[in-house]
C-alpha cells in the first residue's frame, strides 16, 4: 500500500490543523490564565513593593520622631521647673530666702501681693504673673548679686520697681525694696 502524495498532503494538513487547535487551545485554556495571574502576582508585587518601600521610610522616620518627642518631653520638663503651679508657691518663696542668704541680703519682708485664690479666679489662663515684694538691707555688691542670682534662677522672675536708700547709721548698708514677678503655671497635668 502505497500513500500518494495526495494522500501525504492530506494528512500533512491534517497534521497541521490538529497542531495549530493543539496550540490555540494550550493558548487559551492554559497559557492566557497563567499569563493573566503572572500579571496580576506583578501589580500586586509593585504595589507591595511601594507599600514596603513606605513602611521602610516610615521606620527609618521612627527614630527621628522618637528623638524630636525626647526633645518635646525635655523641653516640658525644663519649662515646667521654669513656671512652677501654684502650690510651689512656698518653695519659690523658700528659695528666695535661700538666694538671699547666699548673697548676704537680710530679708526684712518678703510679701506675694495675690494669693491662691487670685490665683483661682484666673484658671482660664496659662499662667499668672505673681508680684511678690521684698524689702531688704544690704550693700550695693550684694544686691547686685541677688539680682544676678534671681534672674538666673531656675524659675523665670522679672525684677521691677527698685528702690534703694541709704541710711546714715550705717553707710554700706542700703534699705532695698523691689518687686519680683514670677510666673505660675495654671493649666492642670
Amino acid at each position: 500500500m502505497a500513500i500518494s502524495i495526495k494522500e501525504k498532503k492530506e494528512y500533512l494538513i491534517l497534521v497541521v490543523i490538529l497542531a495549530a487547535m493543539i496550540l490555540i487551545l494550550y493558548f487559551y485554556f492554559i497559557l492566557r490564565p497563567q499569563a493573566t495571574g503572572l500579571v496580576r502576582v506583578f501589580s500586586k508585587t509593585k504595589a507591595s513593593r511601594a507599600t514596603l518601600s513606605k513602611v521602610q521610610t516610615d521606620l527609618k522616620s521612627i527614630d527621628e520622631l522618637k528623638d524630636t518627642i525626647d526633645a518635646y518631653k525635655t523641653k516640658i520638663l525644663y519649662y515646667e521647673k521654669k513656671l512652677p503651679r501654684e502650690q510651689e508657691l512656698p518653695s519659690l518663696l523658700e528659695s528666695l530666702s535661700t538666694i538671699a542668704k547666699s548673697n548676704n541680703v537680710k530679708l526684712i519682708s518678703v510679701k506675694p501681693e495675690k494669693t491662691v485664690d487670685d490665683l483661682k479666679s484666673q484658671k482660664d489662663t496659662l499662667y499668672v504673673a505673681i508680684p511678690i515684694s521684698i524689702k531688704a538691707r544690704c550693700g550695693y555688691h550684694q544686691m547686685a548679686r541677688f539680682i544676678n542670682s534671681l534672674e538666673n534662677s531656675d524659675r523665670f522672675m522679672k525684677i521691677e520697681d527698685i528702690s534703694v536708700e541709704s541710711d546714715i547709721d550705717t553707710p554700706r548698708e542700703h534699705k532695698v525694696e523691689l518687686v519680683i514677678y514670677t510666673y505660675i503655671l495654671t493649666v492642670k497635668k
